[in-house]
């Protein structure tokens, strides 16, 4: 069983940056590790100056793009090593920025989150990974650097973090939240076994007149499709449906009665492509922006969140 470590460099200036990054991707690649660099274009830049020219075995890739949302950046990250595990790499080292750029409050808590669960989720992997903060935005200290990663880099060297907080006692937190509900402007429908589909009709012509286009709207229905049917074989058998809008996302509540509580940290990682069940959470990561697992007393929530367009000018 393979283990990975997961370090944070909060920077202050670009120099201190290189300092820690560049013996980091050093260290590997003496080794003979591949490396993969997923930084903004500047950072890019920066990294690939400060390397002797023609530096092989390192891949360069866009962190806007490749971190657009959670759950599909884990799957990225599996994907990429499992491509080179079949050609015979034995490791993986990573240098990440997902956080490159000020972000809104509401989705640096998710990020925050995804961090956290990249502890779990990876820890089978062999990946030695340093994710980059700019200690300039606001955001970066106290949150997603800090509370995520149990490992500081600082003057080249690592250290204990002792904000770090294990993904179980995290997520726990998290879940301890009530989850907002609009007083007004909500959709609502009650399904059982016999009515999956007429409730996946339901939130097809829900997502329409919330605003969202055919292809979105597509996505939206296959994930909430997904845990409707998570809820009829694991929940009781009925459940109930919560849509509206909330800060520029379409937001689906799926409810079941039953009492078989979901694991929060469930669905980051890609399943084995041999394997035949457990695609149902991970799938709804993939199509959807943001993906909530809320365990309660009752039964469990799983909320849904699709960004919308932007108002027409």
């Amino acid at each position: 069983m393979s283990s990975s470590s997961h370090y944070a460099c909060i920077y202050d200036t670009r120099t201190a940056l290189l300092e820690n990054a560049i013996p980091f991707i050093e260290s590997g690649l003496s080794a003979g590790e591949p490396v993969l660099v997923v930084t903004s274009a500047a950072t890019r830049e920066a990294i690939a100056s400060a390397l002797p020219p023609h530096t092989s075995g390192i891949t360069f890739e866009d962190a806007p793009s490749w971190y657009d949302a959670p759950g599909r950046a884990m799957t990225r990250y599996v994907t990429f090593w499992r491509e080179l595990e079949a050609q015979g790499a034995t490791s993986l080292r990573i240098v990440g920025e997902p956080l490159a750029a000020p972000i809104h409050s509401d989705r640096l808590e998710r990020w925050e989150f995804f961090e956290n669960a990249v502890n779990r989720a990876v820890r089978d992997y062999p990946f030695t990974m340093m994710c980059t903060y700019d200690a300039s935005l606001e955001h970066v200290a106290p949150c997603c650097a800090q509370v995520s990663h149990p490992y500081l880099a600082h003057d080249g060297f690592f250290i204990e973090n002792a904000a770090y907080v294990p993904p179980s006692v995290y997520a726990q937190s998290r879940i301890d939240r009530p989850l907002h509900v609009p007083a007004q402007g909500v959709a609502f429908m009650q399904f059982s076994q016999e009515t999956t589909g007429d409730a996946r009709h339901f939130i097809q012509l829900a997502s329409a007149d919330f605003g969202l286009d055919a292809f979105d709207s597509f996505d939206f229905v296959v994930a909430a499709g997904e845990a409707i049917a998570n809820a009829v074989e694991h929940g009781g058998g009925s459940g109930s449906i919560r849509l509206f809008a909330s800060d520029r996302e379409l937001v689906c509540d799926v409810q079941s009665d039953g009492n078989e509580n979901v694991d929060p940290l469930h669905g980051y990682e890609p399943p084995a492509p041999t394997g035949e069940r457990g695609r149902g959470i991970w799938m709804m990561r993939q199509l959807c922006d943001w993906v909530e697992l809320r365990p309660h007393a009752d039964g469990n929530t799983i909320r849904l969140h699709k960004s919308l367009p932007p108002p027409a000018a």
